[in-house]
């Protein structure tokens, strides 16, 4: 998972986080809410999670240019080393500066087509969902969850799920 910026106050910190860890299990990608102090478990079910950029603010507004740049060349540079099957955007600011598509349409969901392949490995699938910030409030809490759960679908089509899935 992925998202353009760390933020370091603790009460929204902690308030992003619950809302991850809800719409996370509720979605179907964990088998619990994870507490935000819980989010190192992630590595169990075979998830990473990044911030584009490190550096702490108060919203992904208080970014420059110069950050998101930098942090895009860390983040392709670190995707090319780990080389993950599906990257998983946490909104669409952390999406357009990874990719470069800044002026592009966006669309939630599974992108039509893998980035940030080599020469000898063709990429990751790319997954936008809704910001789990509590300051988006373009999204209800339901429409989180059914992304989460449409890249929990994705995961168990291609036999990737970690979690034991219900026969059917």
């Amino acid at each position: 998972m992925l998202g353009a910026s760390r933020q370091r106050q603790a009460s929204t910190t902690r308030t992003r986080r619950i809302c991850f860890g809800a719409v996370c299990s509720k979605g179907g990608l964990t088998p619990r809410q994870l507490r935000p102090e819980e989010t190192a478990l992630l590595l169990e079910y075979d998830y990473g999670i990044t911030d584009l950029v490190s550096r702490p603010t108060r919203s992904s507004q208080d970014l420059t240019r110069d950050d998101f740049t930098t942090g895009a060349e860390q983040f392709v540079e670190m995707v090319r080393t780990y080389r993950p099957r599906v990257i998983c955007f946490n909104g669409i600011t952390a999406f357009r500066h990874a990719t470069g598509q800044k002026k592009a349409a966006v669309s939630l969901g599974l992108q039509p087509e893998k980035a940030f392949g080599t020469a000898d490995w063709p990429g990751s699938y790319l997954f936008v969902i809704p910001s789990t910030s509590g300051a988006n409030a373009s999204y209800t809490r339901a429409e989180r969850i059914a992304k989460f759960a449409e890249l929990s679908a994705f995961f168990a089509k291609k036999n990737w799920h970690p979690l034991p899935l219900p026969p059917g």
